[in-house]
């Protein structure tokens, strides 16, 4: 409709209200630039234009930070990973699993840090008795 006015400045007026409209009601500036005819001045809208690249460029700091502090992140976890490769724990040969009673050698096993040992086989057995209470 407002491509079919006749009268320049009316034409203006009109697009320049759709574009405050669109912008008020939380659209963007690049929503309708592609609407607009030729004879539209980009200057008639430099002050939605320039506020709608600050908001742009505020949401892509904010990603920076948030890509940094993933980034981050991914470090800690591959050095923790790393640390965990070189963990070693020493076993007795006569250790029991805490579960069974049996020699723990010989087989599959879990230790964990506090000397608790127990065979593969027994501890998810284990676990799902105590996940069917709840």
């Amino acid at each position: 409709m407002a491509g079919m006015l006749e009268d320049d400045e009316t034409r203006k007026k009109l697009w320049t209200l759709i574009a405050k409209h669109t912008i008020d009601a939380g659209g963007e500036i690049k929503d309708i630039l592609p609407f607009f005819p030729d004879f539209v001045l980009i200057n008639d809208f430099k002050k939605e234009i320039c506020e709608s690249l600050e908001v742009y460029n505020d949401r892509i700091e904010q990603l920076k930070e948030e890509m940094q502090d993933y980034t981050q992140s991914a470090e800690l976890i591959r050095a923790d990973m790393q640390k965990l490769r070189k963990r070693c724990a020493v076993v007795s040969g006569n250790q029991r699993c805490e579960l069974t009673g049996q020699n723990i050698l010989g087989k599959e096993f879990y230790l964990f840090p506090c000397s608790h040992a127990f065979h593969a086989g027994a501890l998810p057995q284990e676990m799902q008795k105590h996940l069917n209470s709840f």
